[in-house]
């Protein structure tokens, strides 16, 4: 048999016996999931009745800047999972994660100077959660709940009963609380203690006041841990 027939036949069973892995592999693009789509709800008080007549599972929450969760509507949000973000009712569509950090305000003592107030500040601020704190062992309770599950980085409380509130989460071994008065009191509180819990009396301030305490206080970073 001719010689360079041979070595055809050769090379043609060699090429046959390659393995699998040599040949290219078409793999199709992953499909992105899609974002859970929004429900809007913007009423002025919203509790754990409005949420499940409103909210399906699986879909996200879009708080209005103005609206005020109630204690069972926290506790039915956390309960079932759902996402929820605060900000103004033409966002819907998904709820986005925002980097800065998380914060929620507990208002125990509640004045048209307190509303005010955090209206002028907190309308802006989605990143910032607002719920009625209920009374001084309320509040207090809520915000050791807050921070010991990472619900958020810090808490801000109005309240006028501020003393007892910060003597009662300082008995948590991972709260650091402390009452302030003004911006200039914020920045040296933080400074020697870093505290994730900020508690204010609202009694005989004005608004301006409470105003610029209240942005003294959202200005801060994420509380660092401190040796105290």
């Amino acid at each position: 048999m001719d010689q360079t027939l041979v070595d055809r036949i050769v090379a043609s069973v060699l090429e046959q016996l390659q393995p699998a892995t040599t040949r290219a592999v078409t793999i199709a693009p992953a499909v992105p999931t899609a974002k859970p789509t929004a429900v809007a709800l913007s009423q002025a008080v919203i509790t754990a009745d409005v949420l499940s007549s409103a909210v399906q599972p699986g879909q996200a929450v879009q708080i209005g800047t103005k609206s005020l969760l109630t204690p069972s509507a926290k506790d039915w949000l956390r309960q079932h999972q759902i996402i929820w973000q605060r900000g103004s009712e033409s966002a819907v569509g998904h709820v986005a994660s925002s980097p800065t950090m998380r914060g929620q305000l507990l208002l125990s003592s509640v004045t048209p100077t307190v509303r005010g107030a955090v209206d002028s500040v907190f309308r802006s601020l989605p990143n910032w959660q607002r719920q009625v704190g209920g009374s001084a062992k309320e509040s207090a309770d809520a915000a050791v709940r807050a921070i010991t599950t990472a619900e958020c980085d810090r808490v801000l409380i109005t309240s006028r009963d501020a003393d007892v509130v910060a003597c009662r989460v300082n008995r948590h071994r991972a709260v650091r609380a402390a009452v302030v008065a003004s911006g200039d009191h914020v920045r040296r509180v933080e400074a020697g203690l870093s505290p994730n819990v900020l508690v204010v009396d609202p009694d005989g301030r004005s608004f301006v006041e409470l105003r610029n305490l209240f942005r003294s206080c959202v200005q801060l970073g994420k509380p660092q841990p401190k040796d105290i």
